[in-house]
């Protein structure tokens, strides 16, 4: 964890948006935006983004899927279902 963090983050009780799902699921991990990151492989302004709203739709599938939150869409699902 930081030691330096500028404000404290909290759960959001209401979740309007995803990126409020995916800051509440870390939290509750208790990760840093760099500890999903590192999990996803991709950079800690992938993860910032996807929080608030304004990832990619790569970035959307790598951090779901490192913090293990299930997902479908038109291309893929996570986890895969059988048929």
């Amino acid at each position: 964890m930081s030691q330096m963090r500028a404000r404290r983050e909290s759960i959001v009780r209401d979740e309007r948006t995803l990126g409020d799902v995916v800051r509440n699921k870390r939290l509750r991990r208790g990760l840093e935006q760099n500890d999903v990151a590192r999990l996803a492989g991709i950079d800690v302004a992938a993860v910032r983004c996807v929080e608030q709203d304004t990832g990619t739709l790569e970035g959307v599938r790598a951090v779901l899927t490192a913090l293990r939150i299930p997902y479908r869409d038109r291309d893929t699902s996570y986890p895969a279902r059988d048929r």
